[in-house]
């Protein structure tokens, strides 16, 4: 089942994604084995979805991992299915606007160390 939180949050999970493969770049991705499969699969599992607004976020972070390691974009490409590279075809014009408004909600949403400290505080104290 999937609640309108849950739908908010695997969105977000799909805007991080786009954010690490972005911002962290290859050089990070190579250090840490392992860490570039986990972020395919991630990505990969979300492409798939149920709700459309997190497959969306989805496609845009499978475009930011095709960017970076375009060899391993077109590996993944095959384990989809004809209309999702059909989508993640269609997305590629309308991805520089997608990716100004994913940044907005990803920022909105990340949390400094002190957020979290503040909140661990608050509920330790309870």
């Amino acid at each position: 089942y999937s609640t309108r939180k849950s739908v908010h949050a695997r969105e977000c999970c799909a805007d991080y994604c786009r954010e690490l493969a972005t911002t962290w770049g290859s050089v990070y991705f190579t250090k840490h084995e392992g860490l570039l499969y986990t972020l395919e699969r991630v990505i990969l599992r979300l492409l798939d979805d149920s709700a459309s607004q997190v497959r969306v976020a989805a496609r845009q972070a499978f475009k930011a991992l095709e960017t970076q390691w375009p060899q391993r974009g077109s590996e993944l490409r095959l384990e989809l299915d004809p209309r999702t590279v059909k989508l993640l075809g269609a997305s590629e014009s309308r991805q520089d606007s997608g990716v100004t408004t994913a940044r907005k909600r990803v920022k909105k949403h990340v949390l400094s160390a002190r957020d979290i400290d503040r909140h661990v505080a608050g509920v330790s104290s309870r």
